[in-house]
Parts: C-alpha cells; sequence; structure tokens
C-alpha cells in the first residue's frame, strides 16, 4: 500500500517500463508491477542498504523477469547501460537541486517522462525545467496532513520558457486538484515566513518586500 505521496507518482506513470531513482524499498517499483501497469522496472539506488531493501520488496512478487535493481548514482549507471527502453522516471523524495543534477546530465531523462518529487527547492527545480528544454507537463500538489508536496510531470522538447516568479515559487497546480488551495497557502506562508525574516534583519530589503507582497497576495 503506496502512502499519497508515492500514490501520486504511481498515478502520473503512463508508460510500461519505468525507472525509480532513488528507490528505497521499491515499494512503488513493487506496486507499479503488482498491479500490471507497468511490463517492466528498474529500481536504482546509489547505497546499498536500500537497494538490498528493494531486492527483497520486489523479490516478494515472484515476478523475478520483470524486474532489475542498480547500483547507481541517479541514472548513470542506466544511461552508460544503454538501456533504451524506459518510459517513465520516477525521481522522489529527494531534494529539487540534486533531481536537477540527476536528469540534466541523462540522456534517459531527455527520452522519458520525468515524474519528480522534490522534498525541498522545488523552486529550483522548476526553474531548471523551464529553462533546460523540459515542458512541465502537470502539477499535482499532495498534502498527506502532516506536509505538503508536489508532482511534476515533464517530458523534454528542446524549447526554453521563461518561467514568471508566482510559478517558480507555487507551481503550475491546477486549481481543480484537491489540495491546491492547501498547497498554495502553506507554500505562501513559508515565503512570508522568509520574507519577514529577511526584513527584521534589514527592513530595506528589496527581495524581502518584493518576496512578501507575492506571499501576501496569494494569501488573501
Amino acid at each position: 500500500m503506496l502512502d499519497k505521496r508515492l500514490s501520486a507518482c504511481y498515478d502520473l506513470v503512463s508508460g510500461d517500463v519505468a525507472c525509480d531513482v532513488g528507490t528505497d524499498h521499491g515499494y512503488l517499483a513493487a506496486e507499479l508491477l503488482k498491479t500490471g501497469k507497468c511490463r517492466f522496472c528498474y529500481a536504482c539506488d546509489v547505497n546499498e542498504q536500500p537497494l538490498n531493501a528493494a531486492e527483497r520488496t520486489l523479490s516478494r512478487l515472484n515476478m523475478n523477469d520483470k524486474w532489475k535493481c542498480i547500483m547507481s548514482d541517479g541514472l548513470t549507471v542506466p544511461d552508460n547501460m544503454g538501456i533504451s527502453d524506459i518510459t517513465d522516471v520516477i525521481c522522489a523524495g529527494m531534494g529539487g537541486e540534486l533531481i536537477a543534477k540527476i536528469i540534466g546530465v541523462s540522456n534517459i531523462a531527455k527520452k522519458s517522462q520525468l515524474i519528480l518529487q522534490p522534498m525541498t527547492q522545488a523552486a529550483y527545480l522548476r526553474s531548471f525545467l523551464c529553462e533546460n528544454g523540459f515542458h512541465i507537463q502537470k502539477e499535482v500538489p499532495i498534502d498527506d496532513g502532516k506536509h505538503i508536496y508536489t508532482v511534476i510531470s515533464a517530458v523534454y522538447d528542446g524549447m526554453k520558457r521563461s518561467i514568471s516568479e508566482k510559478e517558480r515559487l507555487f507551481g503550475f497546480c491546477s486549481e481543480n486538484e484537491p489540495d491546491h488551495k492547501a498547497y498554495i497557502t502553506k507554500s505562501a506562508g513559508r515565503i512570508l515566513k522568509a520574507a519577514e525574516g529577511m526584513l527584521k534583519s534589514d527592513p530595506t530589503s528589496e527581495e524581502g518586500n518584493r518576496l512578501k507582497k507575492i506571499a501576501e497576495e496569494l494569501l488573501k
């Protein structure tokens, strides 16, 4: 049973061969195979302990011909192996800067749908995607009661795009998404707190005043 955050990643998978980067215990890959949503899954992790845990999880499915665990720093090893059948790359549970670094040097990332769930620095990741030829197709906000996350679906088309400050900070979530309001409110609250901290140190801070204005507009 996947939690709300991984369930959102699961829902966005659209192809039949997934590569779960930073797989941890392999729960997402296992669910994709168990339900038949994917015919094959690669599970990657840079550390031996979580990769071993993923192998134990996937072994219990009795589908040993449908998955492969790879010790890899991001997509480095799959890229070097020349794997060409991956349709969806999932990077969940890591910082936005690390996700940007992983996809920025990968050929596979430019040929697959990307499903990205940053734990931090979502604004940085959005800027990176838009400025480096990736099209953000959809963004889904997730509120699990304790934390609020966003899951981004993107594909590479080579077209660099401009991004507004509001889009960079608060994303491309549709107002039709159930957790949209909560995501905007909590995100704006964090920005406002940071802005007030800047202004406490320097009441004339242009950045602090700019961020405060943006956050207060969204909190109205």
